[in-house]
């Protein structure tokens, strides 16, 4: 009993809107069977989904309405930066945002998804892109958003911007003005 009254975890949306007073705008389920080679849902939709990756179906609808939803969090402005982060490694940040990324320019907008991981960076082996340049380059002057940003996908909608090298010092990279002036 003393256990369970000291238990302050949060177990589920509700739990999180009644202790933040915030929405939930959306849950991914946890996927298990994820591989290297098949994380990311397929680019072409919800019709893609075959019996070769009906695990991504749920995550794959998942992913639609959290699309949805953010689309009509604000009508009138609609967020235009959003930061996918979590305590711990290896809880899936690159594989949803790369999904989340996916599923927007799916919908037709024009996304940006940049691998701000300067510890552990993971999205450009995700999409299987180059991973020598990138942000970190944007950030130190030594490339322009066009040399590092690579299309992915056949709609063209999407450019991914790989992490770069990491640096010595990630925190104070992305706390800095040009990341910030890069983000708006």
């Amino acid at each position: 009993v003393l256990r369970y009254i000291l238990d302050r975890r949060v177990r589920s949306a509700e739990g999180v809107e009644r202790e933040t007073g915030l929405p939930v705008v959306g849950a991914i389920p946890e996927v298990k069977s994820f591989t290297d080679d098949e994380r990311l849902i397929p680019f072409d939709g919800a019709n893609a989904v075959s019996s070769r990756n009906a695990h991504l179906y749920a995550v794959s609808e998942a992913m639609r309405e959290l699309r949805t939803n953010l689309q009509f969090m604000d009508v009138d402005h609609p967020p235009r930066s959003i930061v996918i982060t979590s305590p711990l490694p290896g809880e899936g940040k690159s594989t949803t945002a790369a999904n989340l990324a996916i599923t927007l320019s799916a919908g037709g907008q024009p996304v940006v998804l940049i691998d701000g991981d300067l510890r552990r960076p993971m999205v450009a082996k995700v999409f299987g892109l180059v991973e020598d340049a990138g942000l970190t380059d944007l950030l130190a002057g030594r490339a322009q958003f066009d040399d590092v940003a690579q299309t992915v996908g056949r709609g063209r909608s999407l450019k991914v911007v790989a992490a770069g090298r990491i640096p010595p010092n990630p925190s104070e990279v992305l706390g800095s003005e040009r990341m910030r002036a890069l983000v708006k």
